[in-house]
């Protein structure tokens, strides 16, 4: 399958794999990498031969998280709606979902890692949330944390923006499995996932799911990061200084 929007797609042994493939830019999304990724999720829930979603990252990084550049002169509600439905699409696709981490992931990687069902992280993964530094919030990405590592543990990467190490974050729950060949534990998870049964597994996962709202959470959220922090002057002095000082 082609690249399209610095995203790679391709099928391997029943599996659809997306990989981020913008290295030089530290993989960081934007809305056409969002529909690529997107559309692969959905032709691979519309397959009945596909066992498997796999999101991994070519190059250093996994993901930086979002272009502030560009959302600083773009309209943000497009970019946010867009991450947000890819994240909760993850959430409960119909397909199992995996991630493989080899390098850091900062912001809203952190938020594609904590949607998917297994994560699989290398010795060189890093996860942060550094959005408390410039004056922004991590709202989309708090409800699949908060699922994943428990409310107060996504409370504490929010509010202190502190560097997740890979040795760390099997401890906290971030990711399920640390390997020094994540591309071996890939293979084997997927083995597992291949032998088992696709449709039990979304039955598993919808009553894992059940006691959250996501829609309702991603309405709050956004309310908050586009009607008051991203409304507010220091904020946006805050981020176009760091634009300008190359720190963004």
């Amino acid at each position: 399958m082609p690249a399209e929007g610095f995203v790679t797609v391709t099928r391997d042994e029943g599996s659809t794999i997306a990989e981020l493939n913008r290295p030089d830019e530290g993989n960081i999304l934007t809305l056409e990498m969002l529909d690529a990724l997107s559309t692969a999720l959905h032709e691979a829930e519309h397959d009945p031969n596909c066992s498997a979603f796999v999101l991994c990252a070519a190059g250093d990084s996994f993901c930086m998280g979002d272009d502030l550049r560009k959302l600083a002169s773009e309209n943000i509600d497009v970019f946010l709606s867009s991450y947000w439905r890819f994240v909760a699409n993850l959430a409960s696709a119909a397909v199992p979902t995996v991630a493989v981490v080899t390098g850091p992931a900062v912001g809203g990687g952190v938020g594609l890692t904590a949607a998917c069902d297994i994560a699989i992280c290398g010795p060189k993964a890093t996860f942060q949330l550094p959005e408390v530094f410039f004056g922004m919030l991590p709202t989309i990405l708090l409800p699949p944390l908060a699922w994943r590592i428990g409310p107060q543990r996504a409370l504490r990467l929010a509010a202190l923006g502190e560097i997740v190490s890979a040795e760390m974050a099997p401890e906290l729950g971030l990711v399920d499995l640390l390997s020094s060949n994540p591309v071996a534990a890939k293979r084997e998870v997927l083995e597992v996932l291949h032998r088992s049964d696709r449709d039990t597994i979304a039955v598993v996962k919808r009553i894992h799911r059940a006691e959250f709202s996501l829609d309702t959470w991603f309405k709050e959220y956004r309310k908050l990061l586009l009607d008051v922090r991203w409304n507010d002057p220091k904020v946006v002095d805050r981020v176009q200084r760091m634009i300008r000082e190359g720190v963004l």
